[in-house]
């Protein structure tokens, strides 16, 4: 999947695991919290390793 994920994507998947989270630990606020934490930085986390691959093959080339 070369395609990069947008942050709203990444932020909807985490706030939707984050409802999950939350109801299995009955604590909805810290579930979502938590979710949107985790989908922020794999936005992030992803932005990075695809900046990274982007000079990697600038520099081969």
């Amino acid at each position: 999947m070369n395609k990069k994920l947008s942050f709203a994507t990444c932020l909807l998947w985490g706030m939707l695991w984050g409802i999950v989270l939350g109801v299995a630990i009955d604590k909805l606020a810290m579930g979502i919290a938590l979710g949107n934490m985790f989908g922020t930085m794999y936005y992030l986390f992803s932005a990075n390793s695809d900046k990274n691959s982007n000079d990697e093959n600038k520099e081969n080339s």
